[in-house]
């Protein structure tokens, strides 16, 4: 290795580590006075919505499964762990979201996205030394890749086979392809066939051939989530089994209109703790929890404010934010998002209120994904009966396998 190219690292390295230096701000001021854009995550909250969902879930006789790739927290998945009805393991969405979660000293883990590289195989295969991996799997080749590919392990892969039960984009699409997908496990010495999963889709989101030509082709009609349990039970009557079949589920929000099973064992959760504003509307019961502090930078005379945060901080792939209509800031009650650029929003207000809204004030705001919006920041600022009380790093930034 050249002198030249080790200097190149060692200043690529410096480079890295001065663009995440945290502009620290002392613990014991109010939310008001943190620097903006902050995600704010009250924790007294977030315990709340994790005692109320793993009650709804108690209701309908399923475990909760915690799901940390939506939020990245260390701090918030112990306290998912640490809650009643919930299984000990979680799930992630990459093997690099495993390794980080190695901290927390769990045994179990389930990888929602199967491996397919070589490299990807050789990081799973070590993995699998020190805890028990199970793979969500939705097609034959998947199989197949994970059979050429892992090498000599030392214990098996467990392998949860994806069910399609409604109007999502993948997963295996009838009980003969589940039924050859199952004997391929079983005649492999390295995978091993634990149970099913499926997700229950909230919507029917797309009608039309084309939704992105078809202005018709959007409509929020529910799915009957019944059929699609019915699905699920007829895929289940499919596999041959003595005893139990391990089934689990995706698509938290859908918890209320979840039937009442004793054959789902959980359902795969991670918003609830930090709902956004489909899990509110879908969860009532649960609370704001997080939100993301702006301030008001420019204020135009024709009923428009600017705030300093746009697409770069809410990640608004799935719709604007919403503003948090906060009862010590009357002005906030009738402030509405109207389009965001990279880096500002616009917000808009009745005529005759300009002289209620001053400039450097700060609002908070609710993403329409929680998901999309962390993924757009390194820390957490964590409040605590309106006082910040410390930052919070969310793992594996910038990690996609």
């Amino acid at each position: 290795m050249s002198v030249k190219y080790i200097i190149v690292a060692i200043q690529y390295i410096a480079l890295r580590a001065d663009m995440e230096k945290l502009l620290y701000q002392s613990p014991g001021i109010t939310k008001y006075d943190l620097d903006t854009p902050a995600l704010m995550v009250d924790i007294d909250l977030v315990d709340k919505n994790i005692q109320t969902y793993h009650a709804i879930a108690a209701t309908k006789h399923v475990s909760v499964l915690a799901y940390p790739s939506i939020h990245g927290s260390l701090a918030i998945t112990k306290r998912q762990l640490n809650a009643t009805n919930v299984l000990s393991s979680i799930c992630c969405n990459s093997i690099s979201e495993i390794e980080a979660f190695q901290s927390l000293n769990i045994s179990d883990v389930i990888l929602k996205n199967t491996p397919v590289t070589p490299s990807q195989a050789k990081r799973l295969s070590l993995l699998t030394k020190i805890i028990n991996i199970s793979i969500v799997v939705t097609h034959q080749r998947h199989l197949e890749i994970l059979e050429e590919s892992l090498g000599e392990l030392t214990t098996s892969v467990g392998i949860l086979l994806h069910v399609n039960c409604g109007d999502m984009i993948s997963g295996i699409q009838n009980k003969e392809q589940l039924k050859s997908m199952v004997d391929s496990i079983k005649n492999s010495k390295k995978l091993n066939f634990i149970g099913l999963s499926t997700e229950f889709s909230e919507y029917k989101k797309y009608t039309g051939i084309n939704p992105l030509l078809d202005a018709n082709a959007t409509t929020n009609e529910p799915n009957d989530i019944e059929i699609q349990y019915m699905k699920l039970l007829d895929f289940a009557s499919a596999v041959p089994v003595s005893g139990y079949l391990n089934i689990i589920v995706f698509g938290e929000n859908n918890i209320n209109t979840l039937p009442n099973s004793n054959i789902i064992t959980a359902i795969v959760a991670g918003c609830y703790p930090i709902p956004d504003i489909n899990a509110l509307k879908s969860i009532p019961q649960l609370i704001i929890s997080a939100s993301v502090l702006s301030q008001i930078i420019s204020k135009a005379p024709s009923n428009y404010i600017v705030i300093d945060s746009g697409h770069k901080t809410y990640g608004t792939d799935l719709g604007l934010p919403t503003i948090y209509r906060d009862p010590s800031r009357p002005f906030t009650s009738y402030l509405n998002p109207e389009k965001f650029s990279a880096e500002h929003g616009c917000l808009s207000f009745p005529a005759g209120n300009a002289s209620d809204i001053e400039i450097k004030s700060k609002i908070e705001l609710i993403p329409q994904s929680m998901e999309l919006c962390i993924n757009q920041f390194d820390f957490m600022r964590f409040i605590t009966k309106g006082i910040f009380t410390g930052y919070m790093p969310i793992v594996n930034r910038g990690q996609f396998s």
